[in-house]
């Protein structure tokens, strides 16, 4: 594993340098856009599969490989629960396993790409670098939580820093706190460093639902209903509709009804509570 992300910080650092100063967007056709999304399939099935091998390399079972959806987002997962019974090191292979697997497609579309020069594959592995980013992200309940969890060796970090937040403010209140939160019984480092966690991951989630949310519901009821009309226009006057303003469309539709689930399970969730 090192030799090879050795391989790809040395790749990466090139291709940054010499391929990022001028990007041209390729002419797309339906063709493209479904190699594309093949390729993003197949990819994310083999990161998966990546979890899958670490548990079998350290005789670990693991679950099932599925596809569902995380807050608003479509995600593929694998089950690697039994993976708590492993040393804290052993979790952290198995957590950046999938992000592994997936690196050793990205090096030879390197190689192609150096020897081609070719826009789309460009935009690939930029792509690529872009999941690995979100992937790796500590907020979301992708591969760099759990990550995050292992090297803090707290379980249930999410809801632990929830317990944080609530002594905070029953604290201001003045209200009698029964028990105290995890935190407080952890060691001087992982303490600042939970603390600083906790801190982060309720900016970054305000941020999320305060503002990018709402910013895309802004812009859909924007640029939506234009866009709609002129299809419906070209329709009428029997043109081929534009493919670009159909996949902007169909984008836009697709985020909005994953964004309308998120905002129902969030709310039934929220009710249920409440009437309980």
């Amino acid at each position: 594993m090192v030799i090879v992300l050795c391989m790809l910080l040395g790749m990466e650092s090139y291709f940054m340098a010499t391929s990022l100063s001028v990007l041209n967007m390729p002419a797309i056709d339906l063709y493209t856009i479904c190699g594309l999304f093949l390729f993003f399939i197949l990819s994310s099935l083999f990161h998966e599969l990546g979890h899958a091998s670490a548990c079998q390399f350290y005789n670990i079972q693991h679950g099932g490989i599925g596809f569902g959806l995380y807050l608003n987002f479509p995600v593929f997962y694998t089950d690697v629960s039994n993976t708590w019974t492993l040393p804290r090191k052993k979790r952290c292979i198995v957590n950046v396993a999938g992000v592994y697997f997936q690196i050793l497609l990205l090096i030879p579309l390197l190689i192609i790409y150096f020897h081609t020069q070719n826009d789309i594959l460009k935009c690939v592995i930029i792509m690529t670098n872009i999941n690995f980013i979100i992937t790796l992200n500590p907020f979301f309940k992708f591969d760099g939580y759990w990550l995050m969890t292992d090297l803090l060796g707290v379980a249930n970090l999410r809801k632990k820093c929830g317990e944080y937040i609530t002594y905070l403010f029953k604290s201001l209140k003045r209200k009698d706190v029964n028990q105290k939160p995890y935190l407080f019984s952890l060691r001087k480092r992982e303490k600042i460093a939970m603390t600083v966690y906790t801190c982060l991951v309720n900016l970054f989630f305000g941020y999320y639902f305060l503002y990018v949310l709402p910013a895309f519901l802004v812009k859909f009821y924007k640029t939506f209903p234009e866009a709609f009309g002129n299809f419906i226009t070209e329709l009428a006057n029997h043109q081929v509709p534009d493919f670009y303003n159909l996949q902007k469309m169909a984008t836009q539709i697709f985020f909005l009804a994953l964004t309308i689930y998120l905002l129902y399970r969030s709310f039934s969730t929220l009710f249920k509570r409440r009437s309980k």
